[in-house]
């Protein structure tokens, strides 16, 4: 779990994932729907890379805003399996912030 952005409470979570494969930059990509008891729902991307040394690997994990409609579609992407079109969904996501907890 995560903190979240809008309760402040560590109880973020990933509901709901599709692995996009790699990218040129990234071997892992995933698009995410998180959400919060509180109510509060979110994108995510997870993108990891195990480029480099045998026993290094970096991750890079956000979260991005979103209104109820691009909610929706990103959650049609992850049900339908299109990764042409989550790949163009993640060009068009807005100001991230990071998840901890």
């Amino acid at each position: 779990m995560f903190d979240c952005p809008g309760c402040r409470r560590p109880e973020l979570q990933v509901r709901s994932s599709f692995d996009l494969g790699g990218d040129d930059a990234w071997d892992e990509v995933a698009l995410q729907i998180l959400s919060c008891p509180c109510g509060f729902r979110a994108v995510g991307v997870y993108q990891e890379s195990r480029r480099g040394a045998l026993d290094s690997e970096c991750v890079d994990h956000r979260g991005y805003r979103a209104d109820d409609e691009r909610l929706r579609e990103a959650e049609a992407l992850i049900r339908d399996r299109a990764a042409p079109g989550a790949r163009d969904l993640l060009g068009r996501l807005g100001p991230s912030f990071g998840l901890s907890g």
